[in-house]
């Protein structure tokens, strides 16, 4: 398409009774320029695939990629690389959009001249709020640390420049794995230009990969927060604290969970946290983002 300015990517794994709500969402956008959607289907069991072929059908808008199911992370690089926009937005297939999303981000990345625009979330039972013309650029000296404390770490809610994202690699685990990607991302374009109006409505259901009990999967969200603390150690060490005490909340986390399972199932991965924590254990009792009552709790579960 001539001058497409935006692609919506939304990953589809088995949203069945949200889908239509997210996508007519995007539909009825006020944005006045030229938008795609992108529905990766993700090996869809239930009728979620051929949802999304009716919206092809429908709207010229619409573009349907089916695959087999690999994860939410590469579904979503994957609609990237098939995506065409200028810029490009993630959706999460349960969640969805207030009517000014796409055209508030678009005048706040286009004001800005920035890589990357963010605005704020609101859950679905928010009252709505009078949304904003007015943003702020947030610099890397007060974004990393809020990065950090989990704020700005997930895809959602925010405007990228296509060029921003093409040069980072999306893990394939699907636990933890925008922060991942963010962490790279920060590290890159240092700089954030943020809208706090509530125009994306996050819903977080009790099936969703960071609520499931203990799996083998559930090690994924390990995988990510050690692969950011070595990454920070290495490119932003003045954050690597920052990065670690969150690694050392994952592990603490995983180990007590293997504890109350008891199970041998999980042995080798419960040696490889420990092996994390010991080789770590200097950079825990100095780190001053981790409490005493924290730092306690990793050096039980270490012995």
């Amino acid at each position: 398409m001539k001058d497409l300015r935006i692609s919506v990517i939304i990953p589809v794994y088995n949203s069945e009774p949200f889908l239509r709500r997210c996508v007519d969402g995007v539909l009825g956008q006020s944005f006045q320029g030229s938008f795609e959607v992108i529905l990766v289907d993700d090996g869809s069991t239930d009728a979620s695939g051929a949802i999304c072929d009716e919206y092809a059908s429908l709207d010229s808008r619409v573009r349907v990629f089916h695959r087999e199911n690999r994860g939410a992370s590469l579904a979503r690089r994957y609609g990237l690389e098939m995506s065409e926009g200028e810029y490009v937005t993630f959706v999460d297939s349960d969640d969805c959009l207030e009517p000014d999303y796409l055209k508030v981000l678009y005048s706040v990345i286009d004001e800005s001249g920035l890589s990357v625009a963010a605005c704020g979330l609101k859950s679905s039972s928010d009252e709505n709020t009078p949304v904003t013309e007015s943003f702020t650029i947030i610099p890397f000296e007060e974004l990393m640390p809020r990065f950090f404390k989990y704020e700005f770490w997930g895809f959602w809610a925010k405007l990228y420049k296509r060029s921003a994202l093409e040069r980072i690699d999306f893990p394939e685990a699907t636990i933890s794995e925008d922060y991942n990607v963010m962490a790279r991302l920060f590290s890159k374009e240092r700089r954030l230009a943020y809208n706090p109006s509530g125009l994306y409505v996050n819903v977080r259901r009790p099936g969703s990969l960071s609520r499931q009990p203990l799996s083998k999967r559930s090690f994924e969200e390990f995988d990510n927060v050690t692969d950011v603390y070595h990454f920070t150690s290495e490119t932003m060490p003045e954050y690597s604290g920052y990065a670690l005490a969150n690694a050392v909340g994952t592990v603490s986390k995983l180990l007590s969970k293997i504890k109350v399972a008891g199970t041998d199932e999980y042995a080798s991965r419960q040696k490889e946290l420990i092996t994390f924590l010991r080789g770590a254990i200097g950079g825990i009792i100095v780190n001053k983002h981790l409490s005493l009552k924290q730092k306690l709790l990793a050096f039980k579960l270490m012995v």
